[in-house]
């Protein structure tokens, strides 16, 4: 009796054990549609060209929920708006680093097992961020969640590797306006459900849609081999990520110019809420979320746009049209945003005309092999 006893024990105890290994076992396996066959190998598909973008816009949207709701998460922790405001520093601050330090092992490792590693770990943090009642927790937790929310910038190169030539730029417009609109999107998601019911309440909604990101990824995205088969230190990777700077010197311009579009687009939508909320607008926040569907609009020309204008001419002429939207719309905004509320709107529309396109495109034809470390 006592030995069955101690087996029934034991065998209990390995239960929870191999509960997990089923769990883990079931999420690596690859279903049979999904494994790459040298023989036919999967091109970049309409559909996938769409799940990439719809990848993009629920990930990125991780970055963007708090903005509009800053007050009441200021409120439910007990703390001023200044120190409620390191939450979407820190998600950024997060966010960089990863491309930093998680993109480049995207030429290394392949690319379906990272990013359901990257989903299933964000999904996990996000479930404690919607639990937690401890701002520095929260804060710790959000600098982790950005941290491992990069699928947009893997996404980027996948597509611009995957498309034939006729439609690369139009492939990475479609991943690149997924991007844009998970910048817009959630602003106004967290408006309009912060009306009427708790703060808590956008997070549980994200972390939903995560869990049905990683189900369709799971189930539609092909397990694609790495680009890069030598095995290479992590360090000496990081350390490549200089070696293809002085190597391809036109990464440089595109770094810069994704530095000055990200800040002039970044500060525009960080600054817009302390604008509306304030004289002479006062705006709610269901207002200042819905504001943010002015910069939908000019998204969904992304693909034509691409397709006539950008693949037709040289990278010169589209990028040199985008900065003159940019430069107008600044201008405008700049002069009018304090007197009328058409200025602030002008300067919406222009900023999302003009960042149509990543500046990566430009380095695409000098980057094939090292898309990811590129990236970064």
């Amino acid at each position: 009796m006592i030995k069955r006893s101690k087996k029934n024990a034991a065998r209990d105890k390995n239960i929870p054990n191999k509960v997990w290994q089923q769990i883990l076992k079931t999420a690596v396996w690859t279903p049979p549609r999904c494994r790459y066959n040298e023989a036919h190998n999967t091109h970049l598909s309409m559909r996938l060209n769409l799940l990439f973008h719809l990848a993009s816009t629920i990930t990125a949207a991780n970055m963007y929920y708090t903005y509009p709701i800053l007050d009441k998460v200021a409120a439910s922790f007990e703390v001023s708006y200044e120190r409620a405001s390191l939450i979407p520093t820190l998600l950024q601050a997060g966010y960089g680093t990863g491309i930093l330090f998680i993109c480049p092992l995207g030429d290394s490792l392949r690319l379906r097992f990272l990013l359901l590693g990257l989903i299933s770990f964000t999904m996990v943090i996000w479930v404690a961020l919607c639990l937690t009642h401890s701002f520095r927790a929260f804060c710790a937790l959000s600098f982790i969640a950005g941290f491992t929310t990069v699928t947009p910038q893997l996404m980027l190169p996948l597509a611009s590797g995957l498309a034939p030539p006729a439609r690369k730029a139009a492939a990475i417009s479609i991943v690149f306006s997924g991007l844009m609109l998970g910048v817009l999107l959630p602003r106004v998601l967290s408006g309009v459900v912060t009306e009427f019911a708790p703060w808590r309440t956008v997070y549980w909604i994200a972390l939903g849609l995560q869990c049905l990101l990683f189900v369709l990824l799971w189930i539609f995205l092909p397990d694609y081999p790495s680009i890069n088969t030598n095995e290479m230190p992590y360090v000496r990777f990081l350390w490549s990520i200089v070696e293809v700077v002085y190597r391809q010197p036109v990464l440089v311009y595109a770094c810069i110019m994704v530095f000055f579009s990200n800040a002039a687009f970044a500060s525009y939508w960080t600054t817009l809420t302390a604008l509306l909320t304030s004289r002479p607008y006062n705006y709610s926040p269901l207002q200042v979320g819905l504001f943010a569907l002015i910069g939908v609009a000019p998204l969904l020309l992304v693909p034509p746009y691409s397709r006539f204008v950008i693949d037709r001419f040289v990278p010169t002429f589209s990028v040199t049209l985008e900065i003159l939207y940019a430069m107008a719309g600044v201008l405008v905004g700049a002069f009018t945003a304090t007197l009328s509320i058409a200025g602030v709107v002008i300067q919406a529309l222009a900023l999302a005309s003009a960042f149509k396109r990543p500046a990566s495109h430009i380095a695409r034809p000098y980057m094939p092999r090292f898309r990811l470390r590129a990236i970064a």
